[in-house]
Formats: structure tokens, C-alpha cells, sequence
């Protein structure tokens, strides 16, 4: 039985895995503008949702306000996604 070539075969370039560290990885993730703005929308919620936030609420600001600092000034020259 002669099979789609098309459909079930994979180029090399189909298959290659993303082999940088992790904190690379999620260095990436975490500076695209969509997704930071997901991150500052989930810590606002963290807010409403819970009362236990407010206890840490100045170390938590001063984690946000670092995270935008570090999302503002990242070379993004060569990201084509955002």
C-alpha cells in the first residue's frame, strides 16, 4: 500500500528541537508584549482573588515594577512575533 508522502513524512527542519536553557526559554516567553501582559493581568487578579496577597503586597509591586522595567528596556530588534 503506497502512502501520502505528503502527509506523513517530516523535513528535518519539522523536527527540531529547541535545545537553549530553560530560563532562556521562559526569558523569551515572559518579554513578548502579549505575554507580559498576561503576567501583570494574572498578578492584578492575584489581588481580587485572594486577601493573603496583601500581606506581600510592596514586595510584589517591587517584583512587577522590575518585571516591566526588564520588559520595557529588552532588545526586541529581532523578535518578529510581537
Amino acid at each position: 500500500m503506497a502512502l501520502n508522502q505528503r502527509l506523513y513524512e517530516r523535513k528535518h527542519t519539522d523536527v527540531l528541537r529547541d535545545i537553549r536553557p530553560a530560563y532562556v526559554r521562559l526569558g523569551d516567553w515572559m518579554g513578548k508584549g502579549s505575554h507580559a501582559g498576561t503576567v501583570f493581568f494574572m498578578g492584578a487578579f492575584m489581588f481580587y482573588n485572594s486577601e493573603n496577597t496583601l500581606l506581600a503586597a510592596d514586595a510584589i509591586f517591587l517584583i512587577f515594577m522590575m518585571y516591566f522595567w526588564w520588559v520595557t528596556r529588552r532588545d526586541r530588534s529581532d523578535d518578529k512575533s510581537s
